[in-house]
């Protein structure tokens, strides 16, 4: 063995022990990676048992092992830790499950508005101290219908007078947090164009992280950076999926690596 080869060897080591202790710290003991699930995660001193829609639980797990270890919502890399975060577009509320093991004492409310996870979603906030709301977020307080073209993680909103689903202001979202929002995650399908679009509520939130999408409309990558510059946000983090029609975002509002409370 050479030594790149030895140098090789060593970092999938040491990434194979970081990974089983990531999973322990939650309370999982990894085996075997072709039968592994974890089916219930410690978050504090609360064993969360996770519940999926059936025929979702493989998609979920990655999902999971994406926010943990390749931490595409960026939580490790904030610069201190938020005291309010809001979730909008929960699904089975792995993102606020996270962001509560990482910051045991913040205020997190999350937004599902899919009626088809509202008692997943349900079962895996319970007893974890996050308020949920089974709402869509918009500009302005309304109604929509839900439509979801594939698993539920495509599931999208369409303001219609009598949709099944209620519409929050994001305005009204902010108040309930408290008007001040260090930490906004965005996953909306498409959702995220009419919030943008607004100016007044950006200036209550310090930080972005979101995945964003641009087969929703005419939409550009370079729209998108343009837009949160007018809004006061520096660019962290931007990596684009090979789709080339969605990708991870992160943004910092104010002065870099701080929160503008």
């Amino acid at each position: 063995m050479n030594r790149h080869q030895l140098a090789s060897l060593l970092r999938r080591i040491s990434d194979s022990l970081g990974f089983r202790a990531t999973w322990l710290d939650l309370g999982v003991t990894y085996g075997k990676s072709s039968s592994f699930a974890a089916e219930s995660i410690l978050v504090g001193d609360q064993r969360v048992h996770l519940q999926y829609l059936e025929g979702e639980e493989m998609g979920h797990q990655e999902e999971l092992g994406e926010m943990l270890f390749s931490d595409c919502y960026g939580l490790r890399r904030l610069a201190e830790h938020p005291k309010t975060i809001l979730d909008i577009g929960g699904n089975a509320g792995l993102f606020s499950i996270v962001a509560r093991a990482r910051f045991p004492d913040a205020v997190i409310h999350c937004y599902e508005p899919n009626p088809e996870l509202a008692p997943i979603i349900a079962n895996n906030l319970r007893d974890l101290n996050i308020e949920l709301f089974h709402d869509a977020v918009g500009p302005k307080a309304g109604k929509a219908s839900m439509f979801v073209p594939g698993p539920s993680g495509t599931g999208r909103t369409k303001e219609a007078d009598d949709g099944e689903v209620d519409i929050v202001a994001i305005d009204t979202a902010l108040e309930r947090l408290g008007s001040e929002c260090d930490l906004l995650k965005l996953d909306c399908e498409g959702a995220e164009w009419a919030l943008l679009d607004l100016d007044e509520p950006w200036q209550h939130i310090s930080a972005l992280t979101m995945e964003y999408h641009l087969w929703h409309g005419d939409h550009t990558m370079h729209g998108l950076v343009s837009r949160l510059s007018e809004l006061g946000f520096h660019l962290d983090h931007l990596a684009e999926c090979h789709t080339g029609f969605n990708g991870m975002l992160r943004a910092t509002r104010g002065t870099k690596g701080e929160f503008a409370r």
